[in-house]
């Protein structure tokens, strides 16, 4: 946690794996595997974790203000102190 808040703050390191890039290639079960970095939210460091679901329903009215201040609930939006 101390190391994502740190890239989160700071903005570095960047990506030091980039998107398509070999991670692993060797054989499973004999056969040739290669396994390439392909992150599923693009080329961006996660800047938030989203609400979880037992949050936004049970605190819905400060999930919703929290939502009219920050943005949609999605891990690429930035935080409100890292704008």
């Amino acid at each position: 946690m101390e190391s994502w808040s740190e890239v989160r703050r700071t903005g570095y390191p960047l990506f030091l794996i980039k998107k398509g890039d070999v991670v692993w290639s060797g054989t499973v079960d004999g056969k040739p595997v290669t396994y390439t970095f392909n992150p599923e939210i693009g080329d961006a460091i996660p800047s938030r974790l989203v609400y979880p679901i037992k949050e936004q329903s049970t605190n819905k009215v400060n999930y919703q203000a929290s939502l009219a201040q920050q943005g949609d609930d999605v891990i690429t939006n930035k935080l409100w102190w890292n704008k």
